[in-house]
């Protein structure tokens, strides 16, 4: 999962939604790897065609068949409609709840596609009149209709309205602008959502929160038309006569780093790149960030000669690490957005090349960069042929062989050779992984690895730590394990876990949430169960609503990991910070 947030450098420690039990430092590439890693484990992929594997159900959920579409008649889909849908929709109309469980049944509907639940969600975000809801479902609600995926006209004019709301509460309103980036349609521009969200930007505004909110659901929008005037604010630094405060103007980077040069001409192009040069130089900690992480994101779009200046500029970064400014923070970014460039479909082998390089001198940084440049070389070569992807993995290989230490120390390299799909680091991952002398995360790590390997000689080791009960990480990463080894096998023990009247509220939320992350209709009725359970604890009942939910979600990627994929998690404000303790 996502690490917490140390309690200094900055950013206030969210406390609710959070699963984290120890604060790690902002430098960590574990944060970075949590809010990426829906995009690169594609669990939901894996699981696709898996109905009948090892004499399970996995992957119907989703409403996948071996073979590719969905069946006309699916019995877990089914059962989801039957069974859980109308708990889910009696708990979030039902304020007597606890918030938790209610905002979660929201969400769970949500997360399903049940757009008959706009008009309940609406409501409950505008939060007016005597059924007035807990704070938290009306943020929820606001958010959830993003989540949904209706993209109809009402409810976007609803979420322009209640985002453009002064007399609403601050994270609702943000929570709606976050819908409205959720909901874009690349193949179908939204001038009206645009021009609402630059509207925004430029409002006088109290708080910084609104204006940065409408900057991430820019970036997420992805319309061309919104560049000349991000351009604008981003070269300048103001909006509406307004100086931007540095968290504000590190999402107009970012929001021009999502959008990326498509559509612009080559002198505009050439004049983002000469303001994300300058910011990077300049003196706002969090706008160098950005700048830093949008150059991985805009380069791939352009020529061979700019992305070649962008590797340099990359380069330069990672090389002058403790000089001008460029901390390590902005040292670990920019070998990240090397592995972005790099690893981008079309990449010319030259600038491929220059980034590698950069990479593989950096992976022996023992002071955390080494992490980053691990996993920057997986994003390289986990889409290469397997000769060129042994060529990343061997160094990675060699350099794990000769570590020693937990989780952090060794994490990143293990999760990298994981996605370079390394059956020579099989044997090693395997020892690491039944060693109950290792850290349990590292242990959860090593199951990961060799999910994603696809290696079958792990099934019974990775059954084994689901049955654990001392590390809640281990348990859902074997989970996830499981799911990518396509073992249907390892939910009857998950399953036990939820119909054990002994089992602690700790392994029951473990459990909830391995079997909503990997999806099997043998989990719905005691995942059931434990909803309708009024005498469990909130937050278990809520698990379990999450875990249906997710079970049920339509899309690969959840729709929120959008807003988390290459996020600066440094440039905190209020909402993001919330939404980023969701995903």
């Amino acid at each position: 999962g996502v690490p917490q947030p140390p309690s200094t450098g900055g950013a206030p420690t969210p406390t609710r939604r959070t699963t984290a039990r120890r604060a790690v430092s902002y430098d960590s590439w574990r944060f970075w790897w949590g809010y990426n890693k829906d995009e690169l484990l594609d669990l939901r992929g894996a699981l696709r065609g898996m109905a009948g594997v090892s004499g399970g159900n996995l992957g119907v959920v989703a409403g996948y068949e071996a073979g590719g579409e969905a069946p006309p008649e699916d019995l877990t889909a089914r059962a989801l409609e039957t069974r859980i849908v109308p708990v889910l929709r009696a708990l979030a109309e039902d304020g007597s709840v606890n918030f938790d469980i209610q905002a979660s049944g929201v969400l769970g509907l949500a997360k399903m596609g049940r757009r008959e639940a706009a008009g309940l969600m609406m409501k409950q975000a505008r939060n007016a009149g005597p059924d007035q809801v807990h704070y938290v479902v009306e943020e929820t609600a606001a958010l959830s209709l993003g989540v949904l995926q209706d993209r109809s006209e009402p409810v976007r004019a609803f979420l322009r309205d209640l985002a453009a709301d002064p007399s609403a509460r601050t994270r609702t309103r943000c929570f709606a602008a976050f819908s409205l980036g959720l909901l874009a349609d690349p193949a179908l521009p939204d001038p009206a959502t645009r021009l609402a969200l630059e509207a925004l930007v430029e409002a006088p505004e109290a708080k910084a929160d609104v204006p940065s909110s409408a900057l991430i659901a820019l970036g997420l929008l992805g319309d061309p038309a919104s560049a000349p005037r991000l351009r604008g604010w981003f070269v300048t630094g103001k909006a509406g006569g307004r100086v931007l405060p540095d968290v504000t103007l590190s999402y107009a980077a970012a929001a021009l780093g999502r959008i990326g040069p498509s559509g612009l001409a080559e002198e505009e192009r050439r004049e983002v790149l000469d303001a994300l040069f300058d910011r990077i130089r300049g003196r706002g900690l969090q706008t160098r960030y950005s700048a830093v992480i949008a150059l991985g994101q805009f380069a791939p779009g352009c020529g061979a000669g700019m992305q070649d200046e962008c590797v340099v500029a990359l380069a330069s970064i990672v090389k002058g690490a403790g000089r001008s400014g460029l901390d390590r923070q902005a040292v670990n970014f920019a070998l990240a957005a090397l592995g972005r460039i790099g690893g981008a479909k079309d990449a010319p082998p030259a600038v491929r090349d220059r980034a590698v390089q950069v990479l593989l001198g950096g992976v022996e940084d023992r002071g955390g960069s080494g992490s980053f440049a691990a996993l920057g070389l997986a994003l390289v070569g986990r889409g290469l042929p397997e000769p060129e992807r042994i060529k990343f993995a061997r160094p990675l290989r060699e350099l794990l062989f000769r570590m020693s230490g937990d989780y952090e120390t060794r994490g990143a390299q293990v999760l990298a050779l994981g996605l370079l799909r390394d059956r020579e680091s099989v044997a090693a991952l395997m020892e690491m992984l039944v060693d109950r002398g290792n850290d349990p995360s590292l242990r959860g790590a090593a199951a990961v690895a060799l999910g994603l390997i696809g290696e079958q000689g792990a099934v019974e080791a990775v059954r084994a730590a689901i049955e654990e009960k001392e590390d809640r990480t281990l348990k859902v990463d074997a989970a996830v394990a499981a799911g990518l080894l396509r073992d249907g096998g390892a939910v009857p023990r998950l399953v036990a876990v939820l119909e054990d009247p002994k089992a602690s509220q700790f392994a029951l939320g473990s459990a909830a949430n391995g079997l909503g992350m990997i999806g099997d209709g043998r989990a719905i009725d005691p995942l059931a169960r434990i909803l309708g359970d009024a005498q469990l604890p909130p937050l278990t009942r809520a698990l379990a609503a999450v875990a249906l939910g997710r079970m049920g979600e339509r899309a690969d990627v959840p729709v929120l990991s959008r807003i988390s994929r290459d996020v600066n998690y440094r440039a905190w404000f209020e909402a993001v910070g919330e939404v980023l303790t969701i995903l």
